[in-house]
């Protein structure tokens, strides 16, 4: 309505089905079963600037899903061991929260908030519910016009994990000649999802499951080495995970579970990024990774996590009227587990490369009382590349998502 205040609505329905004639080892097994997965989300953000020092906002996000499996009969006398098998679960999730930013002069920002999360799921042989609260701060500090600092904290009261503290710290200084360093570290804590909890059915889920705890850190460089642009970066990472929840198709333990706390696991590795100008608003974007996991527990490759991987973009203006990217991603060979046989073997997924194209073309620019239109279009797996990201799954084969955006009003 005005400079001062602003007010925004998303909503969205999904509707999918998705039909998978095939068992966890890739053979054919049943002819007509299928899961669907559909429901709303509506989010809403209100946020109003009380001075050039403090302005604040109030948040509501909501999702409602309702996810079916069905597998009815093949025929009338199907009677086979797996016949017939029909769940529903539905689940909810509200959060709500508030913020507050508070700028002093000359660089220094305080940011503090609070949220509220509710979930819950009920289904064919589950209700529950689980609720967490949380505050978090944060503050934001230039010191000049090369260093700046920034500290933060939250603490979160989890209905069923208790209290869990985070925190993260990072540092930026900007060196004479186009030169940036910079340096963070933080730890992160992640509940289990319902599903790894009270899953029923063809896989049982752990009551008892602990939280994920992570702590992280990395330190990077970014280096300008041209007037027009041409920019490379460098950053070394490195995570650890405590208490890492992993599926084991063999059911474990006294309660015959299929998802545990394994341990200990860690990743770590380097990313090289360089962003190139062309010429005539032409860019060519390169990004490479390096991966290392490991479980503490068996010293293997974390599951699906590729030691080598990395993307080419090319991107650009169409005739002043859009633009266009063109994009080849590089997935290295990972270790996955083959539960064709029992017990499941460890496995390598070969390596693959897919290339998805996107344009945005503004057929009228918005002018007076005359609406803005602008048609979107993006193909994925453009040259219908044959691949896995799960084994025994394969992936979609080219993709087309067409889309449009009207603008109205002042």
């Amino acid at each position: 309505p005005d400079d001062r205040n602003r007010a925004d609505l998303s909503v969205h329905y999904g509707d999918a089905r998705y039909h998978f004639p095939t068992d966890g080892a890739g053979q054919i097994s049943d002819s007509n079963q299928f899961t669907t997965d559909r429901g709303p989300s509506l989010s809403a953000e209100a946020a109003h600037t009380f001075s050039d020092r403090l302005s604040a906002r109030a948040n509501l996000d909501w999702h409602r899903e309702d996810s079916r499996f069905d597998d009815a009969a093949d025929s009338p006398g199907d009677t086979s061991l797996f016949c017939c098998f029909h769940s529903r679960d539905i689940f909810n999730r509200l959060l709500i929260g508030a913020r507050a930013d508070v700028r002093l002069p000359p660089a220094l920002t305080f940011t503090a908030g609070v949220e509220r999360e509710l979930q819950r799921e009920t289904g064919t042989t589950l209700d529950t519910t689980r609720g967490n609260s949380g505050l978090y701060g944060q503050v934001l500090a230039g010191l000049g016009t090369a260093v700046t600092l920034t500290a933060g904290g939250r603490l979160d009261d989890n209905q069923q994990f208790g209290n869990h503290l985070t925190g993260r710290a990072g540092v930026a200084w900007r060196v004479a000649g186009g030169t940036r360093l910079r340096a963070s570290a933080g730890t992160g804590f992640k509940e289990p999802s319902f599903f790894e909890n009270f899953a029923t059915g063809f896989a049982r889920g752990n009551p008892a499951l602990r939280p994920e705890r992570s702590r992280s850190w990395e330190v990077g460089v970014e280096q300008t080495l041209a007037a027009d642009g041409l920019t490379v970066q460098a950053t070394w990472f490195d995570q650890r995970f405590r208490d890492f929840i992993q599926y084991s198709a063999a059911p474990l333990g006294p309660d015959s579970v299929n998802y545990v706390n394994v341990g200990d696991a860690t990743a770590r590795g380097l990313e090289l990024s360089v962003r190139a100008p062309l010429g005539r608003r032409l860019a060519l974007d390169a990004a490479y990774t390096y991966l290392r996991s490991r479980d503490a527990g068996t010293q293997q490759r974390l599951l699906r996590r590729p030691r080598h991987s990395g993307s080419v973009q090319l991107s650009g203006p169409i005739a002043g009227r859009g633009e266009f990217a063109v994009t080849a991603r590089h997935t290295g060979d990972r270790v996955d587990q083959d539960f064709s046989t029992f017990p499941a073997v460890l496995v390598m997924l070969p390596s693959s490369t897919v290339v998805d194209a996107s344009v945005e073309l503004r057929l009228s620019s918005r002018r007076g009382p005359w609406p803005g239109l602008v048609l979107t279009g993006r193909v994925e797996n453009l040259f219908n590349a044959t691949y896995e990201e799960v084994l025994h799954f394969p992936a979609p084969r080219s993709t087309l998502l067409l889309g449009g955006e009207l603008t109205v009003g002042r």
